[in-house]
Order: structure tokens, then C-alpha cells, then sequence
């Protein structure tokens, strides 16, 4: 029977390993780099859930607001984006019966991007079950309409607490952690609508998503 000369033998196996080397590295490699790809598109997709705070900028100083997630997810999701888009920019302060709000009163449901969980865009409402939250300083909202419903138009900043309301009418998201001081501040020099400004109302500027 005919054999391979010693060196031969060597040659093909040690080529033979060299190879199966070389194919597992390469295969480590591309299961590597498709771990790392799905990672990236996981934290690009999954970037709102994961967004913990966003910093509210001013024309009388700026304030923090932490989510509320476990309360109203979809809200807060859809709070992120439209910050994000600007949509809340350059808006101005009015007073309500517990806090002050702004509102765009500009977007008409034309504006992109689309919402969170609907076929509508940024203006528009947006649906996610609303739960009774026992109104108190501090608390960040939009409005709900009815029990299901929610409207991206309005933000409101409650300064007052009001145990007698459970947050019907409302969608509560988050709650300023840092500088109610300025909300205060803005509550003070801001008119109730703007037919009754004597003076230039507080702005918002524009929303830091940390």
C-alpha cells in the first residue's frame, strides 16, 4: 500500500489544521461582528425606552424631568421623540389652576415624525389607557381625553397639589426632580392666557434628552 513520505504527511496535516484555524477565527469573527450589529441596532431602536431623564431649557433657567415609565410607557416614548423633532421648542408659559403649560398650538397634525403606537403624527392624539394618579407638585402631564386617549399638543408642569384630583383628564409621565424653583419662577411672571399678558411671557426653549 502506497504512503505519503513523512514529510508529506506533515505538510497536509499542518495545512489541514492552518485551515480549520483560520475557518473558526473567521467564523468567531463574523458571529462577533453580528453581535455587535445587533447590539447597535437594539440601542439605536430601543434608544426612547432607555432614556431616563431630559433637561427643559428656559428663558428663566432650566429644570429636570425624571419618567414616570412604569405609569404611561407610550407617553413617555412619544414625549422623547417629539422632543427630539423640536416640536416643544420656542413655546411659550401660561398659567393653569395648578402649574403652568406650554403648548404648540402650530403643528395642526401635519408635523413629523409619526407617534408611538397610532397612525397619526406629532399634534395629533395619541391612544394609551390613562391611570388616576393623585395629582401632587412636581408632576409632568399632556392631557387625556377621556380614559384612552392622550394629546401631545399641551405639557403641563403641576405646582400645586391637589389630593382631591386623582389625575382624571390627565396623562401623567414624569416629575421634576431639579429646579422647580424655576417652574415657580415661570408661574409667576406668566398671564393665565395671552390676552391678559402685561408682560412677555417665559419660553421654552428647547428640551435636552440626556
Amino acid at each position: 500500500m502506497f504512503k505519503r513520505p513523512i514529510f508529506q504527511e506533515v505538510v497536509y496535516w499542518g495545512t489541514f489544521f492552518f485551515a480549520a484555524v483560520i475557518v473558526g477565527y473567521l467564523l468567531v469573527a463574523l458571529v462577533k461582528l453580528s453581535s455587535e450589529e445587533e447590539s447597535a441596532f437594539q440601542s439605536a431602536t430601543n434608544y426612547r425606552d432607555r432614556v431616563q431623564l431630559v433637561t427643559v431649557l428656559t428663558s428663566e433657567g432650566s429644570f429636570t424631568i425624571a419618567f414616570m415609565r412604569s405609569q404611561a410607557p407610550l407617553t413617555v416614548k412619544n414625549f422623547v421623540k417629539l422632543a427630539q423633532s423640536g416640536f416643544y421648542d420656542n413655546t411659550e408659559f401660561y398659567n393653569f389652576r395648578d402649574g403652568v403649560f406650554v403648548e404648540n398650538v402650530e403643528s395642526g397634525g401635519t408635523a413629523t415624525p409619526r407617534l408611538e403606537g397610532a397612525n397619526t403624527r406629532v399634534g395629533e392624539i395619541f391612544e394609551e389607557w390613562v391611570e388616576d394618579v393623585k395629582i401632587a407638585r412636581g408632576l409632568v402631564a399632556m392631557p387625556a381625553r377621556g380614559e384612552s386617549l392622550v394629546d401631545s399638543r399641551q405639557l403641563l408642569f403641576f405646582i400645586e397639589d391637589d389630593p382631591a384630583t386623582r389625575g382624571e383628564g390627565y396623562a401623567v409621565f414624569g416629575r421634576v426632580i431639579e429646579g422647580m424653583d424655576v417652574v415657580e419662577r415661570i408661574r409667576r411672571i406668566t398671564p393665565k392666557t395671552a390676552n391678559t399678558a402685561s408682560t412677555a411671557p417665559a419660553s421654552l426653549e428647547s428640551i435636552v434628552v440626556d
